[in-house]
């Protein structure tokens, strides 16, 4: 990548200098070769609620997708992340 080195955290352990960009070097290509399975599998949707103590009668619902069809099994952890952090603020 281009632009500045990134902070000193978010450094991994590969001997390179990591950036943050934007944008890309020249002439530097990445081969990655990936080797998975396909299966059908089950899922289950998980449900909780908390009753309201003024309006118990009422309903907010939240919800966020746990499937990996464009960007792998990274696509929905922010979403998951947030909905686990409300929940646990909210008891």
């Amino acid at each position: 990548m281009k632009g500045r080195p990134a902070p000193q955290p978010w450094q991994g352990a590969i001997n390179v200098t990591y950036k943050i960009g934007p944008g890309f070097q020249s002439g530097e290509a990445l081969k990655i070769s990936v080797n998975g399975n396909l299966k059908i599998r089950k899922i289950r949707n998980v449900i909780g609620y908390i009753r309201g103590k003024d309006e118990p009668d009422r309903y907010v619902i939240l919800g966020n997708h746990y499937d990996a069809w464009v960007y792998g099994s990274m696509d929905p952890n922010s979403g998951t992340a947030i909905l686990a952090e409300v929940a646990r603020a909210m008891m």
